[in-house]
């Protein structure tokens, strides 16, 4: 997707939906070299669409989320979805399983204790999104 910094400016870059694929992709390589892919999609699934007006959209209020912090995480399942092949849809499904079986390998992204709840949350609301 191209992106407008200033007049005459663009930038071609990776959309969210893609890099989230990718960084998942990479995790499942290599799990423990690419610790910081996952800390990544953890932070994709926290601020996507964060200041945009469809995180209050029909689609969110209809998923049930526990919370409209879960807003992103299922935003980013949706688009995902929207451009995602069978094999696509399959490495996703590995990447979350793998999440739920080793929660104490998660990256923690804040110091209060709540990462574990929180990541559950986040991937209920992506799994969602996914359909699923």
């Amino acid at each position: 997707m191209a992106v407008d910094l200033a007049p005459g400016l663009t930038f071609k870059v990776v959309s969210p939906p893609v890099l989230a694929l990718v960084k998942m992709a990479s995790y499942l390589d290599d799990r423990h070299g690419r610790a910081k892919g996952l800390l990544d999609v953890r932070r994709l699934w926290q601020w996507y669409e964060h200041n945009g007006e469809r995180v209050f959209g029909e689609d969110v209020f209809k998923a049930d989320l526990t919370d409209i912090e879960f807003a992103g995480a299922f935003l980013l399942g949706l688009d995902l979805r929207k451009i995602a092949t069978a094999q696509d849809l399959q490495l996703i499904g590995r990447f979350l399983s793998q999440l739920e079986s080793s929660p104490v390998d998660l990256p923690a992204l804040d110091l209060e204790g709540r990462d574990a709840e929180r990541t559950r949350q986040q991937i209920i609301a992506f799994r969602r999104g996914l359909g699923g």
